[in-house]
């Protein structure tokens, strides 16, 4: 669809190949544009969508992690197939196996002082849990 290609194009433009910060830009990119199109997956995403935002997850890895899999996963209502099927191809294609455990690390045993840092949308506040229970 052509929101799709128009989201695969601002991905594979604003990469700029490192991540000086953990939660700038690239998060504030994942989480604008990206997640949205993941929150709300009924069916399988389009292939050009995903191919730009694996390519984005490559690079810019800590923003994948708070600005699209945290939200992701902590949905509300649940985690479907089709976004099952975009957390695990970030996962494989994007991180090594030391960053996905610390990761599952992070979301299992995350202390209840540390305030969590993933970002979303105020408007996408009702469409994500507070913790994984």
């Amino acid at each position: 669809n052509a929101d799709d290609e128009t989201a695969a194009v601002l991905l594979s433009n604003l990469h700029s190949g490192r991540e000086d910060e953990e939660l700038g830009w690239p998060s504030q990119i994942l989480c604008s544009v990206v997640l949205p199109k993941f929150l709300s997956l009924e069916k399988s995403s389009s292939r050009v969508l995903m191919s730009a935002t694996i390519e984005f997850c490559k690079i810019h890895q800590r923003a994948a992690e708070y600005g699209l899999l945290f939200p992701l996963i902590l949905r509300r209502e649940g985690i479907n197939n089709f976004i099952c099927e975009v957390i695990s191809r970030v996962l494989k294609e994007c991180w090594h196996l030391g960053h996905i455990s610390a990761f599952c690390q992070k979301l299992l045993c995350g202390r209840k002082e540390d305030k969590r840092r993933f970002l979303f949308l105020p408007c996408h506040r009702e469409l994500i849990a507070d913790d994984p229970t």
